[in-house]
């Protein structure tokens, strides 16, 4: 068994539904050497009761509770990240979870042999991979097979993500010390504005290297009033088409760029080539439409895309950023 220590990061709160069973598919697999630590959000149904009964019975898992005045989801996942920073842990590798996924059984063995392959290739730089995933109802039933085939997931160029964030999902990556090491995130009252995987991902796009490995390794869980379906994954052009609200895609682009802002600044780099995605975010016109087109950046899909370019052009961001 690789000696390598895998620190898996959860939040929870109010998970009582699901939470078992993905707790048992970490649980379950074929790598055992890591360590769970779950931090509750102030969860008022029976969700503490059973992540105790398994840290109970399981020293790797590890109950913490989120204790600081900021709550919800990126709130919890900041507090927890911070925590395991201030710690300074000692694992090798660490791995997001969230509380309503299935792990498939294979998903850290192969993901840490992934990771060492590329620490060959590109040593001692932070490096952070990502995989296609499943989708699942709330019931367990396969909704999609490969969320990368339809709607690629995988960038042709990692830059992509500082003006979309439709890429790098926490739950499918893994990334070493060096990028952990290198976020710094300072806890405020927006924090539940910058989402971890992505400011995680942007970080190691400027300092490292970002993978995206083609085998799925979880069932990720669309439930609720979100439940995902073959209607509501349609990618068609007529159902992008009646849901296009240039308002609320304004709205929806300024964060993304407010969050890359926030990464960038926080590195202080001082490159040619991180001024120049700066000016494009903030000046946006026609020089924002000449980085996209420099650096061969587009979105997945045509309207997409436009949207993008359109938003960026005529500014509309600019009044929410």
């Amino acid at each position: 068994m690789d000696d390598s220590i895998v620190s898996i990061l959860m939040a929870s709160y109010n998970g009582e539904l699901y939470i078992e069973k993905q707790v048992l598919s970490i649980i379950n697999q074929t790598y055992s050497n890591w360590k769970l630590y779950i931090s509750d959000d102030g969860s008022s149904d029976s969700t503490i009761k059973t992540i105790r009964k398994f840290a109970e019975t399981d020293s790797r898992i590890e109950v913490l509770f989120n204790d600081s005045k900021f709550h919800g989801p990126y709130g919890n996942f900041w507090n927890l990240i911070n925590r395991i920073q201030k710690e300074n842990n000692s694992s090798d590798y660490f791995m997001f979870a969230d509380q309503d996924d299935i792990w498939l059984p294979n998903k850290i063995h192969l993901l840490v042999e992934e990771m060492k392959k590329r620490e060959l290739e590109f040593p001692k730089i932070p490096i952070l991979l990502y995989t296609d995933m499943k989708i699942i109802d709330s019931d367990d039933n396969g909704v999609v097979h490969s969320v990368n085939s339809q709607f690629r997931i995988s960038m042709n160029n990692p830059k992509e993500i500082f003006f979309a964030h439709a890429y790098v999902s926490g739950c499918t990556t893994i990334f070493n010390k060096l990028l952990l090491n290198e976020v710094d995130f300072v806890i405020d009252k927006n924090v539940n504005l910058y989402s971890h995987d992505n400011f995680f991902a942007k970080v190691c796009t400027l300092r490292g290297k970002i993978f995206f490995i083609e085998t799925p390794t979880i069932l990720y869980r669309k439930h609720g009033q979100n439940v995902t379906n073959s209607q509501t994954l349609n990618n068609s052009i007529n159902s992008l088409i009646k849901k296009i609200n240039i308002s609320q895609s304004a709205r929806t682009h300024a964060l993304v760029f407010r969050h890359s802002l926030k990464v960038i600044d926080s590195l202080n780099i001082d490159t040619n080539d991180v001024k120049s995605m700066r000016k494009a975010i903030l000046d946006g016109g026609i020089s924002g439409i000449k980085y996209l087109k420099k650096e061969k950046i587009h979105r997945n899909n045509f309207l997409r895309d436009m949207g993008l370019k359109y938003i960026l052009l005529t500014k509309k961001y600019k009044k929410y950023l």
